[in-house]
């Protein structure tokens, strides 16, 4: 079982209902869900989840679990077109460049009105636009869980995986954030670490939910091809990051990404004969993330 320090992200749609099903567990077993050990970034391209607040009501007493502002990044850009974009902003430029593609042959000349409009391109550029913020919030979280696991070592509570960092990636190949942003965070988080920790200590889970979920909804011509292209460079990446030759996000030719996800679980509608639902899905892997972060969180009430 995994022990450690956890940083929880969330991408997209799917993302946020994840780490609010895993707030509302910790909230019922612990009586909070704020802890030391475990940190939450939610990521996305739409903000209207993150507008309202999210009450639950746990013995009698109501709790909104909504992400605090240093919890949420909103990555988008707004009032320009797909060409000037890409001209006027150059680590979007040179992402574009780097991958050889011309994006607006995806897209099309305007972004879509709301979050990436299931479009896997937009998600990947305005990461692309707004990774330097990510970086900033997200180095963060690490400083303060790397802050916990010292205080942990001086008071003689560490245990030997206190110097290791689980980080658990959330959200769906579906749409266009999820599938857009998750095939590059890896390289995201390697950057927002360097100085303070290194990359082999870093332990990166990809939990992802494909089209199935999605079949039969409103607009949705785009959730097969999007979760197809997404499975295609995650396997591409998984297989060339040792001879990666890759720039963009701050890296240069000579200081590229050290590693990949560790571990990738495609959550599927379908499995050998039986039908889950979203919900059962949503509750799986939640449930799942609080059996792996429980060990260390158990460890300190101990101690306590």
């Amino acid at each position: 079982m995994l022990e450690g320090n956890n940083l929880l992200i969330g991408l997209g749609g799917t993302g946020y209902d994840i780490l609010m099903k895993i707030r509302e567990k910790l909230l019922v077993q612990y009586g909070e869900y704020k802890r030391s050990e475990v940190e939450f970034c939610y990521i996305d391209t739409d903000n209207d989840k993150f507008s309202e607040p999210y009450i639950v009501e746990v013995l009698g007493r109501k709790e909104n679990l909504q992400f605090a502002d240093n919890e949420f990044i909103y990555i988008r850009q707004n009032g320009m077109d797909m060409k000037k974009f890409i001209e006027t902003h150059p680590p979007v430029h040179e992402y574009c460049n780097e991958y050889g593609k011309e994006y607006k042959n995806y897209i099309g000349s305007a972004f879509p009105k709301n979050g990436a409009g299931q479009k896997r391109m937009v998600g990947k550029l305005f990461l692309t636009f707004k990774y330097k913020e990510v970086i900033d919030i997200v180095r963060q979280k690490f400083e303060n869980l790397n802050a916990i696991a010292e205080q942990r070592a001086n008071s003689n509570r560490s245990n030997a995986d206190d110097d290791e960092y689980n980080i658990f990636i959330f959200g769906s190949l579906a749409g266009g954030t999820g599938s857009g942003t998750c095939v590059d965070m890896p390289f995201v988080l390697q950057k927002a670490v360097e100085g303070i920790i290194d990359s082999s200590k870093l332990n990166i889970w990809g939990f992802f939910a494909e089209n199935s979920f999605f079949k039969g909804l409103a607009n949705t011509q785009y959730i097969e091809p999007n979760t197809y292209g997404a499975l295609s460079e995650l396997e591409y990446w998984k297989n060339n990051i040792d001879t990666i030759d890759f720039a963009p996000y701050g890296f240069t030719k000579d200081n590229s990404p050290k590693k990949y996800y560790d571990r990738v679980y495609i959550m599927q509608k379908h499995i050998q004969g039986a039908t889950i639902t979203y919900s059962d899905m949503e509750d799986a892997c939640s449930s799942a993330i609080i059996a792996l972060i429980n060990k260390s969180i158990l460890s300190e009430f101990s101690n306590n």
